[in-house]
């Protein structure tokens, strides 16, 4: 039998240090995911205001748009109460960006479309979509322009509009705003 010989205390290898990660690498990571952030801040957001008979030209628009944009899409239409949208289905045949119903503090997100819901209005702040209940009058609501309006105040320069088509001059105001 071999008996271990114990190291002398002197010749001990010290532990390995600890990676010390500098200021520099620590600002680059945080700098990287700042950046990723403010990209989803400040992309692009195209409002889209389309009546039931802008289908068409819906599906038109995203089976020549570039999936990798870098642009959010917010489809407006005129729907009638309690109708049933079936837009999603018909337009994911014309792109492959994810197309979502609008949920109220969705956060707008580069290269994907959201479609609005019967009863509500949209509004987006600071890059959150919310749903809204129309205003109550004996004025026809205007959806479109209630969109545009408050887009042009989140987005400012980052705003886009596009009116396929409307219910009178629904659109008007917001291109304005835009």
């Amino acid at each position: 039998m071999v008996a271990k010989k114990k190291p002398d205390p002197g010749t001990r290898k010290a532990p390995a240090p600890k990676k010390k990660t500098t200021k520099a690498k620590r600002t680059a990571k945080a700098s990287t995911t700042d950046n990723k952030t403010k990209e989803i801040e400040v992309c692009p957001v195209v409002g889209i205001g389309a009546s039931a008979g802008g289908l068409e030209a819906l599906e038109g628009l995203f089976a020549h748009m570039i999936p990798t944009s870098n642009m959010a899409f917010v489809v407006v239409q005129h729907l009638a109460s309690k109708h049933k949208s079936i837009m999603g289905s018909l337009l994911e045949k014309h792109t492959i960006m994810p197309i979502h119903n609008i949920e109220d503090g969705m956060e707008v997100k580069p290269n994907h479309i959201y479609l609005n819901q019967p009863d509500k209005n949209v509004g987006i702040m600071n890059g959150t979509l919310h749903l809204m209940d129309p205003i109550q009058t004996d004025r026809i609501n205007l959806p479109i322009d209630a969109f545009f309006r408050s887009l042009a105040e989140d987005r400012g320069s980052k705003a886009i509009c596009i009116i396929l088509s409307g219910s009178a001059t629904d659109g008007a105001l917001g291109l304005r705003a835009i």
